[in-house]
């Protein structure tokens, strides 16, 4: 019979478009490849089904907290693994990690891996729901985590620090970030031929720092420049720091930010764009950074996890502090003038997603920690 590993996500997308990579090498090493998520678009499902990967669905509803729905998918999480008996199971996410890991003691699967790739609104925000939430997450990462078959990867040293403070746990590993094809994401020249653009790849919720970057726009705009300014990206009516429509169509007034919506050329996006910025309020390591690493462009982010690790400021780009519009604005300003030392901060974003990023060696550490 054929080994199988069974992988617990929030959504298809995310699979995809983060793990897809690590799966398909498994796959090449004679593993069954199932996915646990939930589905929102049928086309993703059909194409991870062409390649070989059984998924199934799994209703996170993620804005829902209700206890008896968490116990349903516990319910249904165990009496899956009862039946497929994976020998891995990788979870990926909160939730995943959470009610997955639960079920994974139930169970006694014989290795379980947790990603960490961000601790999520829970831990950032600081209202007197949000801190009861935060002690009740800490006692389920507690009873998810507690046991010695498990391996938890991290994408930066404050998750880490962070979770090893509520547990402590024996077998952890960094690998900073989903890594990224290089010679998909080839370096690329900026065009000079146009209005400099600046980019933001983001899901459109607060957290991301979309706010800050609309606001950072409008005043540059209103300053007299002559920049676009572009967020590619969905909504996400799920996410507990969604943003709705009319407060986003208050800033497309007039062009001041783009909205370009979800794209499944990111890709194109970039190789159009001048500067790349994300002014998010934590991440585990991001994807978008990363790619605009590759392919040559300056980055803005923020002072905070994740985001600072994925940029060297005043080499790469810049970090800045979280939610200062007058900062952010401030930077932008500099490398949209300052053509040259854009262009040098470029190279050199190349030149560290070459030494760090490369979608290889991600897959290769996943390999390795599997053991397979």
């Amino acid at each position: 019979m054929k080994k199988k590993i069974c992988f617990i996500v929030n959504t298809d997308w995310a699979f995809i478009n983060f793990r897809l990579p690590i799966a398909q090498a498994c796959l090449k090493k004679g593993y069954e490849v199932f996915v646990l998520t939930e589905i929102t678009d049928q086309d993703i499902v059909s194409k991870l089904k062409n390649k070989g990967i059984i998924v199934r669905a799994l209703d996170f509803k993620r804005k829902n907290s209700n206890p008896f729905h968490l116990l349903y998918i516990i319910f249904k999480i165990t009496v899956f693994f009862i039946k497929t008996k994976p020998s891995i199971v990788h979870l990926i996410t909160i939730k995943p990690v959470l009610l997955g890991g639960i079920a994974s003691r139930i169970v006694g699967i014989d290795k379980v891996i947790v990603a960490i790739t961000g601790l999520g609104s829970t831990f950032l925000a600081n209202g007197t729901l949000d801190k009861i939430r935060k002690y009740l997450v800490k006692k389920l990462y507690r009873i998810s985590l507690g046991t010695n078959n498990l391996h938890a990867i991290f994408q930066n040293e404050d998750d880490k620090n962070e979770i090893k403070n509520i547990i402590n746990l024996s077998n952890t590993y960094l690998i900073q970030g989903s890594g990224v094809d290089l010679d998909e994401f080839s370096y690329h020249e900026e065009n000079l031929d146009q209005n400099p653009r600046v980019l933001m790849v983001a899901r459109l919720i607060k957290d991301k720092g979309v706010i800050e970057f609309c606001e950072a726009a409008k005043e540059l705009k209103e300053e007299g420049c002559k920049a676009e300014f572009c967020i590619v990206g969905a909504l996400d009516p799920g996410n507990p720091s969604y943003i709705d429509q009319e407060k986003l169509n208050s800033y497309s007034k007039n062009n001041q930010v783009i909205f370009k919506g979800f794209s499944d050329n990111v890709l194109q996006e970039l190789i159009n764009c001048n500067l790349f910025v994300l002014p998010s309020y934590g991440e585990g390591f991001p994807k978008s950074i990363i790619e605009a690493s590759a392919i040559g462009r300056a980055v803005i982010t923020t002072d905070v996890s994740g985001c600072r690790d994925a940029v060297v400021d005043q080499m790469n780009g810049f970090i800045v502090k979280s939610k200062d519009i007058t900062e952010l604005k401030n930077k932008i300003k500099f490398l949209l003038i300052n053509t040259e030392e854009r262009k040098r901060m470029g190279r050199a974003s190349r030149s560290i997603a070459e030494k760090k990023y490369s979608i290889n060696k991600v897959v290769k550490s996943h390999l390795e920690i599997y053991k397979i």
